[in-house]
């Protein structure tokens, strides 16, 4: 089965952002619409399984399995899945969602995020189990009504990139 995943238009409502420049969200075969990354501001953080093929301007990944998948306005992508049955879940974020407080890190400064670097990473079962946690609690944490919730949700995705940073 080769489905392409259809695109959002350049508008920041396609995303429901419930927190200004960031929203997270569940992914899966039985998902109505998995969007592709398009927007010139945000980036992309997924942790998903099953097949996928990821195109880039000139070159095409597939993947297999469990991964850990960053996209970047510098790295423009699309995917097209590969398999019938796939689960996982997503988030997109502007750096001005990551650096409102304290400049904790600029993606654009994050090499996970940078034109050449290798954006999947294959991760084990417990890796994929912890990842899948934190993208739960961020999930968690958006929907909720904590007054810092936005500063928990930062946290959530500074903990995947410092993962991803140290198996780098």
């Amino acid at each position: 089965m080769k489905k392409k995943l259809p695109a959002h238009e350049n508008n920041p409502a396609d995303y429901g952002l419930a927190l200004e420049g960031f929203k997270v969200y569940e992914i899966g075969s039985s998902s109505k619409e998995i969007p592709d990354y398009v927007r010139s501001d945000f980036y992309k953080v997924c942790v998903t399984d099953g097949e996928f093929m990821i195109n880039y301007e000139n070159q095409a990944t597939v993947t297999s399995g469990d991964i850990l998948f960053f996209g970047s306005p510098h790295k423009p992508y699309n995917s097209v899945v590969l398999s019938p049955v796939f689960n996982g879940y997503a988030c997109v974020f502007t750096s001005a969602f990551i650096n409102k407080k304290d400049n904790l890190l600029n993606p654009e400064n994050c090499s996970l995020f940078h034109k050449d670097s290798d954006a999947i990473i294959s991760l084990s079962k417990e890796q994929n189990d912890c990842i899948r946690d934190i993208f739960r609690s961020m999930i968690k944490e958006a929907q909720g009504e904590y007054r810092f919730k936005d500063d928990m949700v930062r946290s959530c995705i500074m903990s995947i990139l410092h993962f991803a940073k140290k198996r780098q």
